[in-house]
């Protein structure tokens, strides 16, 4: 097969050495093996010239005559079984997915190539010869995927997209807009990260807490750290949290263990190593396995539609009959086919909706350490992706049972190592349901059991590290209540809006005005009478500004209270539970005094960002709610 492969390779070069472009370097290559060409037409004779090399694969000869299973089949029946992996990080967890400059980051997600080798482990425990049974196709592995109301979540479809005014707010463009909008014109964002699951009624989006680690870079000959600064971080996944895999056997295997899962089931749980690092105290998982008995309501789906909509769980690789990777719509509709006919079954009829389908593609490459070499890159189709078909025929029973059976089975290769998971028409694909906050999951940090005395120059650094982060929080805020919401612009602080520039009061000179007289104070400035006073003389306010509007600056110019009353209004920083000012203690006057340092700050934001969401409200009409 390598041959083969060489020999159409020299075939497809055409072109060699420079201005290929300009007509130069035109050729023909071909294969010759002691005097002999190897021509792919005659391949008995490509045999008799290249005897094959190829290596055999293990036997299951000590599996207890188990047979083979068909990598393209459909090898999921109801007999197999299925056991759910319920993992909770006890340390950081490192899975290596790219480096930027000196930071590694992670996969959200636990991979299921991390978990081989722990199933593999448990399986030659119980004395099951693993390497033969995972070659046959008799396991099957899923990733671990973050816990969302105590069921396995799912990675965010790009069928999901969020609307930019109101981000609460989401849209599955699978469905007409009519169905979930009531603005059908509303502007929207395709939700490319996170997990989602249901909880309840609604959809429940979750994001993985990450954690930063800075180490030394170590000499490996003295064992000492670089100078220079040579240091790296880590972007890890934090501790305490919980993920959800499955482990799949086949029917083989269960009598190959008499039936009796209890043995493989204490093999599994337990303390285990997972991920890269292991050594720096990354990697630590306390795992517990239990058998799955009922199915995930969440992969419920909707039998009653002339669609039939996928939704990829995890990455999926497949190939083409030349060897080529298949990321695009039609390539998955075909393995699919390809799939049922293996099993005897009629193939589908349907056509590719290309505008419906959201499809991005994945490159996963790694390092063999034996080696010191690259591994072979993996090109397929990225989880999270969604193909959509129009059916031409409806679905038959049969073709209904086999894509529930090839669900659980898998599609493409290496569905042993977590790839290859997908579900057709899930309810979450198939109506509009109401999102609900997003989460992230935040351990509590265990007491101090000896509290350390702060020096003058520590709490001076993290006071500035307050200050730092409530200046982040008054911007946020302020987005949130004025340009996400640009009705409270008029409610708040009675500055009249209109599509026509010419009706809005105060108008942009005298907001202008207004900025340029708050930039002028010093930082050091408090709020008073004499302040508005000032204002007011320097620039006509007087005459100028309507009673209401004048009203509501003097008192945001006297008392401070109101400037931060706006701005915990934000309904974004209470559904984070995080507060408008971040003080070092909880101390009553400590908050008070850092407002007092910060309310120049807050109201220069506020002015600023109702400035904003005036000239954004006259330039888009529906934000404003008219036509």
């Amino acid at each position: 097969m390598a041959t083969h492969i060489l020999a159409a390779t020299c075939q497809l070069v055409e072109l060699i050495g420079s201005k290929r472009r300009r007509g130069l370097g035109k050729c023909t290559v071909s294969l010759w093996c002691d005097g002999n060409k190897v021509d792919l037409g005659d391949r008995e004779n490509v045999d008799k010239i290249f005897p094959s090399r190829t290596p055999s694969l293990p036997k299951l000869d000590d599996l207890n005559g188990l047979p083979p299973s068909d990598p393209l089949a459909v090898n999921s029946s109801p007999s197999w079984k299925t056991i759910e992996l319920e993992i909770t990080s006890k340390t950081p967890l490192l899975f290596p997915r790219s480096i930027l400059g000196n930071q590694v980051s992670t996969y959200d997600y636990i991979p299921g190539t991390s978990l081989l080798p722990v199933v593999h482990s448990a399986l030659e425990r119980v004395g099951i010869d693993a390497a033969s049974a995972i070659v046959a196709g008799h396991v099957r592995i899923t990733r671990g995927h973050p816990k969302i109301a105590g069921r396995r979540s799912f990675p965010m479809s790009l069928a999901f997209a969020e609307e930019k005014t109101a981000k609460c707010d989401w849209v599955n463009t699978l469905l007409p807009r009519e169905a979930h909008a009531n603005e059908p014109n509303t502007p929207t964002k395709q939700l490319r990260e996170g997990w989602v699951g249901l909880a309840g009624n609604t959809a429940q989006h979750y994001s993985v807490a990450m954690t930063e680690r800075v180490h030394n870079s170590i000499d490996d000959k003295n064992q000492r750290p670089l100078g220079g600064g040579g240091i790296f971080s880590y972007l890890s996944i934090d501790p305490d949290q919980q993920f959800c895999a499955t482990v799949q056997l086949s029917t083989a295997i269960c009598t190959g263990l008499n039936n009796d899962l209890n043995p493989f089931i204490a093999a599994l749980s337990g303390r285990q190593s997972l991920g890269g690092s292991k050594k720096d105290d990354y990697g630590s998982v306390e795992i517990t396995a239990t058998v799955q008995n009922e199915p995930n309501t969440v992969l419920a789906r909707d039998t009653n539609t002339s669609d039939l909509n996928f939704w990829c769980l995890s990455d999926i690789l497949i190939s083409d009959e030349c060897l080529r990777p298949v990321v695009t719509a039609d390539g998955f509709f075909n393995a699919i086919n390809d799939a049922l006919i293996t099993q005897g079954v009629t193939p589908i009829r349907a056509t590719v909706d290309e505008l419906q389908s959201q499809i991005r593609t994945t490159r996963i490459d790694g390092w063999q350490t034996r080696w010191a070499l690259p591994r072979n890159s993996l090109l397929g189709i990225a989880a999270g992706s969604c193909i959509s078909l129009e059916l031409t025929q409806p679905l038959e029973e049969a073709q209904f049972r086999a894509l529930q059976e090839l669900e659980r089975s898998g599609l493409g290769e290496r569905c042993a190592e977590g790839f290859g998971e997908f579900v057709f028409n899930p309810l979450l694909l198939q109506h509009q349901f109401p999102p609900g906050p997003v989460e992230q999951y935040s351990p509590k940090d265990p007491p101090l059991l000896n509290p350390v005395e702060l020096s003058v120059d520590d709490r001076q650094v993290l006071h500035q590290l307050a200050r730092t982060a409530t200046l982040a929080n008054l911007r946020i805020a302020a987005v949130d209540v004025f340009i996400a919401h640009p009705d409270n612009v008029e409610t708040l602080l009675e500055w009249k809006m209109s599509t026509n520039k010419g009706d809005e009061t105060p108008t942009n000179s005298q907001l202008g005005n207004l900025r340029e007289f708050l930039l002028s104070l010093d930082s050091e400035v408090k709020p008073e009478p004499k302040l508005a006073d000032n204002f007011i003389d320097r620039s006509g306010v007087q005459n100028k500004w309507l009673k209401e509007a004048k009203e509501k600056l003097n008192e945001l110019l006297i008392q401070p209270n109101k400037v931060w009353e706006i701005l915990e209004s934000s309904e974004q920083l209470k559904t984070s539970k995080s507060p408008v000012v971040v003080a070092i203690s909880q101390d009553e006057e400590e908050i008070s005094l850092l407002k007092k340092k910060l309310w120049l700050e807050a109201m220069r934001t506020i002015v600023e960002a109702a400035y904003r969401a005036r000239t954004r409200g006259r330039e888009s009409p529906t934000a404003l709610g008219k036509s």
